[in-house]
């Protein structure tokens, strides 16, 4: 995968949910939304997984220097751009 000129290994879960911040860079992206998006099922039987999707994911973007995601504890996660941060 290639951000920003920057080359990192994501999983496809973690492709789907970047392409999904970036294209909406600075807006908070409901968890309802982000676990419908990965699993199209109850919210309650994912959303562990998705906290240790977006922790792997955000490692990697803060790694490579490609942005930062923040997490609104019960609400969702907002992806920052480096320019915004």
């Amino acid at each position: 995968m290639s951000v920003f000129g920057k080359e990192f290994t994501v999983s496809p879960r973690e492709l789907t949910l970047l392409r999904l911040f970036t294209a909406r860079p600075g807006s908070i992206v409901a968890l309802e939304e982000l676990i419908g998006l990965l699993w199209k099922d109850s919210p309650l039987l994912h959303e562990h997984e998705l906290e240790r999707l977006v922790r792997e994911l955000s490692r990697k973007t803060a790694d490579h220097l490609v942005g930062s995601i923040e997490t609104f504890s019960g609400i969702g996660y907002r992806f920052m751009l480096p320019q915004l941060i």
